[in-house]
């Protein structure tokens, strides 16, 4: 063994793997992979998410900067403000079904949460708020969605001809009824 450390193709190999395991470990820890499901997730992220998956991970964007700075570089596929905070949704383009999700969340104009995934892996970019708050939030925030996409749809029925499958019934009913007065009518003269 010792005449093995004295072989110059074992302490070039040596360096190398020890040089490689330095390298993996840094970019580990750049990266924030620590284990299989985060690596699942960055293959997840390659393959379904929006590149700003990209900004994020190499830190070209992190919690602190503004909303401006994100949107300069990535335009989102849709925007929601809910009181004085601001929801970029990366998950899909209008129209178009994606399996990931990507949600960059924004307090004040300065971005607080990003997080991707799916229903067999996610990523947290980031996360100035607690889990706790985090999970409340987005729970009053969907519930503020649900009720304006029903205020929404009651706005539209209002303004529709046809208000709906008991409106449509109704509407058959008087046409019927219409028809039924033309033809007696015809049939009197």
């Amino acid at each position: 063994m010792k005449r093995l450390f004295h072989k110059k193709w074992f302490r070039i190999t040596a360096g190398l793997l020890l040089s490689l395991l330095i390298l993996t470990l840094a970019l580990a820890a750049y990266f924030d992979i620590w284990s299989r499901e985060d690596l699942i997730a960055y293959g997840g992220m390659y393959y379904e998410c929006h590149p700003v998956w990209k900004t994020l991970a190499l830190r070209r964007i992190r919690a602190g900067h503004s909303v401006d700075d994100l949107t300069r570089l990535h335009q989102p596929y849709g925007t929601d403000t809910w009181k004085n905070y601001t929801f970029l949704d990366y998950e899909s383009r209008p129209g178009e079904f994606s399996m990931g999700a990507f949600w960059v969340v924004a307090e004040d104009n300065k971005l607080v949460y990003a997080v991707a995934g799916n229903d067999t892996w996610q990523h947290e970019f980031f996360s100035t708020i607690s889990e706790e708050e985090r999970g409340s939030l987005f729970q009053r925030f969907f519930e503020y969605q649900e009720a304006l996409m029903k205020a929404k749809k009651a706005a539209e029925q209002k303004l529709s001809p046809i208000a709906g499958p008991d409106a449509q019934d109704n509407e058959t009913d008087k046409d019927v009824e219409r028809c039924e007065k033309n033809s007696s009518k015809k049939a009197n003269s």
